[in-house]
Protein backbone atom coordinates (compact mmCIF):
# COMPACT_ATOMS: atom_id res chain seq x y z
CA UNK A 1 0.00 0.00 0.00
CA UNK A 2 2.86 2.31 0.56
CA UNK A 3 3.68 2.26 -2.87
CA UNK A 4 -0.02 4.15 -3.84
CA UNK A 5 1.24 6.90 -0.94
CA UNK A 6 4.35 7.67 -3.30
CA UNK A 7 2.63 8.22 -6.39
CA UNK A 8 1.87 12.11 -6.00
CA UNK A 9 5.80 12.56 -5.04
CA UNK A 10 6.48 10.41 -8.02
CA UNK A 11 4.84 12.52 -10.30
CA UNK A 12 6.56 15.51 -9.15
CA UNK A 13 9.85 13.94 -9.90
CA UNK A 14 8.67 12.74 -13.41
CA UNK A 15 7.28 16.54 -14.20
CA UNK A 16 10.57 18.02 -12.42
CA UNK A 17 12.80 15.20 -15.13
CA UNK A 18 10.94 16.44 -18.13
CA UNK A 19 12.03 19.64 -17.12
CA UNK A 20 15.25 18.93 -16.84
CA UNK A 21 15.73 17.25 -19.85
CA UNK A 22 14.27 19.82 -21.69
CA UNK A 23 16.96 22.82 -20.61
CA UNK A 24 19.28 23.37 -22.46
CA UNK A 25 22.04 21.58 -24.03
CA UNK A 26 19.83 19.22 -24.96
CA UNK A 27 19.55 17.12 -28.37
CA UNK A 28 16.87 17.48 -31.00
CA UNK A 29 13.73 16.83 -30.63
CA UNK A 30 13.55 13.97 -32.93
CA UNK A 31 16.34 12.61 -30.78
CA UNK A 32 14.20 12.99 -27.52
CA UNK A 33 11.42 11.38 -28.67
CA UNK A 34 13.06 8.09 -29.49
CA UNK A 35 14.43 7.87 -25.15
CA UNK A 36 12.03 6.21 -23.61
CA UNK A 37 12.64 8.06 -20.18
CA UNK A 38 11.73 10.94 -21.51
CA UNK A 39 8.81 9.92 -23.70
CA UNK A 40 8.00 8.47 -20.46
CA UNK A 41 7.59 11.08 -18.17
CA UNK A 42 6.24 13.61 -21.16
CA UNK A 43 3.31 10.93 -21.24
CA UNK A 44 2.53 11.02 -17.48
CA UNK A 45 3.00 14.54 -18.06
CA UNK A 46 0.18 14.68 -20.58
CA UNK A 47 -1.84 12.54 -18.75
CA UNK A 48 -2.02 14.12 -16.04
CA UNK A 49 -2.19 17.50 -17.44
CA UNK A 50 -5.76 16.30 -18.95
CA UNK A 51 -7.12 14.73 -15.95
CA UNK A 52 -6.01 17.90 -13.61
CA UNK A 53 -7.65 19.90 -16.18
CA UNK A 54 -10.72 18.28 -16.54
CA UNK A 55 -11.09 18.00 -12.36
CA UNK A 56 -10.72 21.81 -12.57
CA UNK A 57 -13.30 22.11 -14.96
CA UNK A 58 -15.47 20.38 -12.90
CA UNK A 59 -14.97 22.18 -9.83
CA UNK A 60 -15.44 25.86 -11.66
CA UNK A 61 -18.62 24.60 -13.80
CA UNK A 62 -20.38 22.96 -11.15
CA UNK A 63 -18.70 24.68 -7.76
CA UNK A 64 -17.63 20.89 -6.02
CA UNK A 65 -15.83 20.17 -2.78
CA UNK A 66 -12.06 20.92 -4.54
CA UNK A 67 -10.36 18.50 -1.83
CA UNK A 68 -12.79 15.28 -3.11
CA UNK A 69 -11.12 16.00 -6.23
CA UNK A 70 -8.22 15.83 -5.13
CA UNK A 71 -8.45 12.68 -3.64
CA UNK A 72 -10.20 11.34 -7.00
CA UNK A 73 -7.01 12.40 -8.80
CA UNK A 74 -4.94 11.09 -6.28
CA UNK A 75 -6.45 7.86 -7.32
CA UNK A 76 -6.70 8.01 -10.75
CA UNK A 77 -2.81 8.85 -11.11
CA UNK A 78 -2.61 5.49 -10.96
CA UNK A 79 -3.38 4.89 -14.41
CA UNK A 80 -0.81 7.01 -15.58
CA UNK A 81 1.17 3.60 -15.86
CA UNK A 82 -1.31 2.54 -18.80
CA UNK A 83 -0.20 5.61 -20.91
CA UNK A 84 3.90 4.76 -19.82
CA UNK A 85 3.58 1.04 -21.92
CA UNK A 86 1.50 2.12 -24.68
CA UNK A 87 4.25 4.56 -25.11
CA UNK A 88 6.55 2.08 -24.56
CA UNK A 89 5.18 -0.70 -26.57
CA UNK A 90 4.97 1.96 -29.49
CA UNK A 91 8.42 2.89 -29.40
CA UNK A 92 9.46 -1.07 -29.28
CA UNK A 93 7.21 -2.26 -32.61
CA UNK A 94 8.14 1.12 -34.44
CA UNK A 95 11.65 0.13 -34.20
CA UNK A 96 12.63 3.91 -32.59
CA UNK A 97 13.66 3.48 -29.02
CA UNK A 98 17.04 4.73 -28.84
CA UNK A 99 17.72 4.85 -24.51
CA UNK A 100 20.36 7.64 -24.03
CA UNK A 101 23.38 6.31 -21.48
CA UNK A 102 23.04 9.48 -18.78
CA UNK A 103 21.46 9.52 -15.86
CA UNK A 104 18.12 11.85 -16.74
CA UNK A 105 17.20 8.74 -19.63
CA UNK A 106 18.16 6.13 -16.95
CA UNK A 107 15.97 8.02 -14.32
CA UNK A 108 12.89 8.55 -16.17
CA UNK A 109 13.39 4.81 -16.97
CA UNK A 110 12.97 3.66 -13.72
CA UNK A 111 10.01 6.28 -12.91
CA UNK A 112 8.95 4.70 -16.16
CA UNK A 113 8.78 0.82 -14.54
CA UNK A 114 7.68 2.44 -11.32
CA UNK A 115 4.07 3.93 -13.09
CA UNK A 116 3.53 0.59 -14.39
CA UNK A 117 4.56 -1.57 -11.76
CA UNK A 118 2.02 0.61 -10.41
CA UNK A 119 -0.67 0.07 -12.57
CA UNK A 120 0.32 -3.77 -12.08
CA UNK A 121 -0.15 -3.35 -8.18
CA UNK A 122 -3.33 -1.89 -8.46
CA UNK A 123 -4.90 -4.42 -10.48
CA UNK A 124 -3.80 -7.15 -8.19
CA UNK A 125 -5.21 -5.44 -4.71
CA UNK A 126 -8.69 -4.72 -6.67
CA UNK A 127 -8.61 -8.63 -7.57
CA UNK A 128 -7.87 -9.51 -4.29
CA UNK A 129 -10.76 -8.01 -2.89
CA UNK A 130 -13.27 -8.84 -5.07
CA UNK A 131 -12.50 -12.20 -4.35
CA UNK A 132 -12.74 -11.46 -0.37
CA UNK A 133 -15.89 -9.77 -0.67
CA UNK A 134 -17.04 -12.79 -2.46
CA UNK A 135 -15.90 -14.93 0.23
CA UNK A 136 -17.27 -12.81 2.75
CA UNK A 137 -20.82 -12.69 1.17
CA UNK A 138 -23.49 -14.82 3.27
CA UNK A 139 -24.72 -17.46 1.19
CA UNK A 140 -28.46 -17.18 0.64
CA UNK A 141 -30.95 -18.75 3.01
CA UNK A 142 -31.92 -22.33 2.33
CA UNK A 143 -35.68 -21.45 1.08
CA UNK A 144 -34.22 -19.24 -1.19
CA UNK A 145 -31.65 -21.04 -2.83
CA UNK A 146 -34.46 -23.36 -4.99
CA UNK A 147 -36.68 -20.99 -6.77
CA UNK A 148 -40.40 -21.90 -7.04
CA UNK A 149 -42.11 -20.94 -10.22
CA UNK A 150 -44.33 -17.65 -8.72
CA UNK A 151 -48.13 -18.25 -9.14
CA UNK A 152 -50.31 -16.35 -11.93
CA UNK A 153 -52.70 -13.95 -10.59
CA UNK A 154 -56.02 -13.23 -12.97
CA UNK A 155 -56.55 -9.71 -12.96
CA UNK A 156 -60.26 -9.19 -12.24
CA UNK A 157 -62.14 -7.57 -15.52
CA UNK A 158 -63.70 -4.32 -15.64
CA UNK A 159 -60.43 -3.50 -14.22
CA UNK A 160 -57.03 -1.50 -15.99
CA UNK A 161 -53.72 -1.19 -15.12
CA UNK A 162 -53.19 1.66 -16.91
CA UNK A 163 -51.22 0.31 -19.50
CA UNK A 164 -54.15 -0.33 -22.09
CA UNK A 165 -54.03 0.99 -25.54
CA UNK A 166 -56.30 4.65 -25.93
CA UNK A 167 -58.63 4.72 -28.42
CA UNK A 168 -57.78 6.53 -31.53
CA UNK A 169 -60.06 9.23 -32.69
CA UNK A 170 -61.57 8.08 -36.54
CA UNK A 171 -60.06 9.79 -39.30
CA UNK A 172 -61.95 12.18 -41.80
CA UNK A 173 -62.28 10.36 -45.00
CA UNK A 174 -59.52 10.65 -47.38
CA UNK A 175 -59.13 13.34 -49.79
CA UNK A 176 -57.56 13.13 -53.30
CA UNK A 177 -54.14 14.41 -53.79
CA UNK A 178 -55.02 17.08 -56.78
CA UNK A 179 -57.94 17.62 -57.78
CA UNK A 180 -58.17 18.66 -61.85
CA UNK A 181 -59.19 22.19 -62.28
CA UNK A 182 -58.71 22.75 -65.68
CA UNK A 183 -55.44 24.78 -66.39
CA UNK A 184 -53.54 21.49 -66.36
CA UNK A 185 -51.46 20.06 -68.60
CA UNK A 186 -53.86 16.85 -70.42
CA UNK A 187 -52.10 13.77 -69.56
CA UNK A 188 -49.04 12.47 -72.05
CA UNK A 189 -50.63 9.76 -74.66
CA UNK A 190 -50.06 6.03 -74.01
CA UNK A 191 -47.16 4.57 -75.90
CA UNK A 192 -47.56 1.94 -78.84
CA UNK A 193 -47.05 -1.54 -77.40
CA UNK A 194 -44.04 -2.88 -79.23
CA UNK A 195 -43.84 -4.82 -81.96
CA UNK A 196 -42.19 -8.75 -82.27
Amino acid sequence: MNVFLAAPCVATWTLTLLILRLRRPRAGFVRLARQPGMMACLAVAIFLAIRIAFYLGLICLYGLNPWFWVKRLANEAVRAGYVVAVTWLTLAITGRRRPEPGWIDRLGRILGVYWIVLVLMSGWFDAQSLIAYSRRRPPLPSNLQTLAPLPSVAIPTGLTTGFEPRPQPALPPAVPASTPTGDEAPPAPALPAPVP
